[in-house]
């Protein structure tokens, strides 16, 4: 029989860490955040037992943190012990605005059309026909507005102010700690009308200040999403992940080398980022950088390439004493 105290500490670890995971799979999502993240990560040693079980789920084994190998587990790393204060300005989808400017100029930013902290202060009637909603500190809560004439602003209203509740920071999913702290805002951006002919984003892995692996998102948030990588000379990589491959020879984008180049500049200060861009026929378009790619919980298909990727990426000293 197993020791009844060993036995007793196992069913302590199952409830507190694993059972928040499994409601979050099972439930209502809100609900499994205001138990876990409220109770559960408000130290950095329940912060670590979280993202271990989450990334054992994830990928059916144990989280290396003193020596990860793989993309993922180093961007679990880089979430635990990389709480740099410029990645929460980045994070924001609002304030990168100013990052942007500095360091490759505003001409890349889509027109801001207005910045509010709660739904009622928007006046619908001094919006353009088209024109995209979203809140700063989420990763997908867009609202776009193809003609004014066919909303619901009641239901517009509604949806911001469910994506603004506190529970729904980013953080809140897995713990990437960039969201954290950002101040919750509406921005209204100008609508890009080119993506309806050319639904691509380009999506660049920048390891310590070098872009080598963009992610070619088609169709994006679509039933017909695919997605391809490339490397720098844009040649095809032969793996995949969350979605299948596009079998149409894709060629390379006109402003590719420019796109790079933006790449570069923006990535600078940071251990990994990814920078996201649109291309126009006439340029090209910012449209985010991303600290945490798939949240580190993404497989890759075949395997071997998280840790062909992890080698790209060089961990920097950890900043532990911030978190705690």
């Amino acid at each position: 029989m197993k020791n009844p105290v060993k036995l007793l500490h196992s069913l302590y670890l199952a409830v507190r860490y694993s059972l928040p995971i499994w409601i979050d799979q099972h439930t209502y999502p809100p609900f499994f955040r205001s138990i876990q993240y409220r109770w559960l990560s408000r130290t950095h040693r329940a912060r670590v037992k979280l993202i271990q079980r989450q990334y054992e789920i994830a990928f059916g084994k144990t989280l290396d943190l003193e020596a990860p190998k793989t993309l993922n587990g180093k961007i679990q790393w880089l979430k635990l012990f990389r709480p740099d204060t410029l990645i929460t300005l980045c994070a924001d989808k609002y304030r990168v605005r100013e990052y942007v400017k500095e360091k490759i100029g505003e001409q890349y930013l889509p027109k801001l059309l207005g910045v509010w902290k709660r739904p009622e202060e928007i006046d619908f009637t001094q919006l353009p026909k088209q024109f995209v909603l979203k809140v700063n500190w989420g990763s997908g809560q867009n609202l776009i507005c193809r003609d004014k004439k066919t909303i619901s602003e009641t239901g517009y209203r509604k949806t911001l102010r469910r994506w603004l509740r506190p529970f729904a920071n980013q953080y809140y999913l897995a713990l990437e700690w960039g969201y954290r702290d950002i101040p919750p805002r509406i921005i209204c951006e100008e609508y890009l009308a080119f993506l309806e002919q050319n639904p691509k984003t380009f999506k660049i892995f920048c390891f310590n200040g070098e872009p080598r692996v963009v992610q070619l998102v088609m169709d994006d948030k679509t039933p017909q999403e695919t997605i391809n990588y490339y490397d720098s000379q844009w040649n095809l990589l032969p793996f995949r992940q969350n979605f299948p491959n596009n079998p149409a020879k894709i060629p390379c984008p006109v402003f590719w080398e420019q796109m790079l180049e933006l790449a570069r500049k923006l990535s600078e200060p940071f251990p990994f980022v990814r920078t996201d861009f649109f291309e126009s026929p006439d340029g090209i378009f910012f449209s985010e950088l991303t600290f945490y790619s798939d949240a580190g919980l993404a497989r890759f298909e075949p395997e071997e390439w998280d840790e062909k990727l992890g080698e790209m990426l060089e961990l920097p000293e950890p900043m532990i004493e911030k978190t705690k």
